[in-house]
């Protein structure tokens, strides 16, 4: 169109017929409209991927208070004590609360069978099967003996196991059983 601007494509021959079309408008709004459908359809699993990586970074860092504060008592030479809130979502550590970015929560999909290493199933409907909901550690380096289950939005579930020798593990669940 004369007068109108153009979008000079440098692959065309200077001199040729071609050489003054440039893109346009309606070429341009149909390659803007399928970069936004695009960008709306990747939406829904980058919020799956959020949702899951906050789930993950949770239980680590919810493993390694449970380490420290083992190692604490060790060093100090006094008890210490975890608690954990179902309600409040999150736990009081002897030196802070923390609580979990939602939508993490204590709990368990449906279907989750549990301890990871006695799969059955759960009876502990908040996802804490300490007693009392307390995780304590002795001086002598005994502690409490339970499992915490936490879950999200997605029905993804991930466990943490603290066995009596203090050692702590994370297992997920994935097809019917605990890895």
């Amino acid at each position: 169109v004369p007068g109108s601007p153009a979008i000079n494509c440098p692959s065309r021959k200077k001199g040729s017929p071609m050489s003054a079309r440039g893109f346009t408008f309606v070429e341009i709004l149909i390659v803007l409209a399928i970069i936004g459908i695009l960008a709306v359809l990747s939406v829904p699993s980058l919020t799956g991927l959020q949702d899951h990586l906050k789930l993950q970074r949770a239980c680590r860092e919810l493993a390694a208070d449970l380490r420290i504060t083992r190692q604490l008592a060790l060093f100090k030479r006094t008890e210490y004590t975890i608690s954990f809130d179902a309600p409040g979502q999150g736990y009081l550590l002897p030196w802070s609360k923390k609580t979990f970015v939602p939508p993490v929560r204590f709990g368990y999909a449906e279907g989750v069978q549990g301890p990871p290493s006695d799969p059955h199933p759960l009876s502990d409907p908040d996802g804490i099967s300490f007693t009392g909901n307390r995780a304590a550690f002795s001086p002598a380096g005994q502690n409490s003996l339970g499992t915490l289950y936490l879950t999200g939005n997605r029905g993804e579930t991930m466990a943490i196991t603290l066995t009596l020798i203090g050692r702590v593990k994370i297992w997920k669940w994935g097809n019917g059983q605990w890895n």
